[in-house]
């Protein structure tokens, strides 16, 4: 419950990336089927502005800001408001969004077969470069094969695997990528394991 008899139905938690100097607009035309959706309660980024029109909010990060924040607002109508937190990544550049992406990888792939398919049941998944990042990578190199099934590598740098896992086991890839970031080229190696848990 909020003051003034004003109900909070729901909170909505999202994150967002822009880069330096960039801007990040939140529209509330159109919300949720409400003829005229208001901003209320704001709470102010540390790292920049904020901008609330009749139209939505825009967060404008400080011009040599680089780095995490975060802004918080309710959008009301008839009395009722949900709750929007925004965590916000602010890059300084392109490299270093995708440096700090190619060292953070995570690349376990859980699959669950549904009730009802046939034993014979086909994996078939992929995992990409990160959004942005697949013009630095110069070369893939698949060091261990799977042991269940196959391996490709796509024309847009995407690793390709399709096998048939057998019940309570995971297949393991193992790639180097090469990377050319400010003139370093600099060589990954991953692992890629695709476990089925069920």
């Amino acid at each position: 419950m909020s003051s003034n008899d004003f109900t909070v139905q729901r909170g909505y938690e999202r994150q967002v990336e822009i880069f330096k100097g960039e801007s990040y607009e939140e529209s509330i035309v159109g919300y949720d089927f409400c003829n005229f959706p208001y901003i209320r309660k704001r709470v102010l980024p540390k790292h920049g502005y904020i901008l609330v029109s009749e139209k939505g909010i825009v967060y404008q990060p400080n011009n040599d800001f680089y780095g995490l924040d975060s802004i918080r607002f309710e959008i009301c109508c008839d009395n009722k408001c949900n709750v929007f937190s925004t965590k916000i990544r602010v890059w300084k550049n392109i490299e270093e969004k995708c440096t700090t992406e190619f060292n953070n990888i995570s690349e376990i792939f859980y699959y669950n077969y549904s009730y009802g398919q046939e034993v014979s049941t086909i994996v078939k998944v992929g995992i990409s470069p990160p959004t942005g990042c697949k013009q630095f990578i110069q070369d893939i190199e698949i060091i261990r094969e799977p042991a269940f099934g196959s391996i490709k590598i796509e024309y847009d740098k995407t690793l390709s695997y399709e096998g048939y896992l057998p019940q309570n086991s995971s297949d393991t890839i193992i790639y180097i990528l090469k990377i050319e970031i400010d003139s370093k080229v600099l060589d990954k190696r991953r692992t890629w394991v695709i476990q089925r848990s069920d």
